[in-house]
């Protein structure tokens, strides 16, 4: 049997819920490896940079309030589509 997604667990979705929201064509990658102060990690890879603006104003401010109110530091590194990473 499954565990119930944790509270970090949640939040991530509802990040991930919101940038696909934005752009259904951005590509989303988590990661819970622990660094420094972050609690998990989303790469996000934007189909243009426009988009991966509009993405990274959006998701900044969700991002800290989820901080301010939940305690969990949540990273969003938005990627262009020629970036490190990104698929062609």
């Amino acid at each position: 049997m499954r565990e119930p997604l944790s509270r970090l667990d949640k939040l991530v979705a509802d990040v991930c819920a919101e940038i696909t929201s934005i752009s259904s064509e951005a590509k989303v990658s988590i990661s819970y490896e622990p660094f420094e102060d972050v609690d998990a990690t989303i790469s996000v890879y934007s189909p243009d940079d426009e988009v991966g603006e509009g993405i990274d104003e959006a998701i900044h401010r969700l991002t800290f309030d989820i901080l301010l109110n939940e305690g969990y530091h949540i990273s969003v590194l938005v990627f262009e589509p020629d970036g490190v990473g990104g698929e062609q």
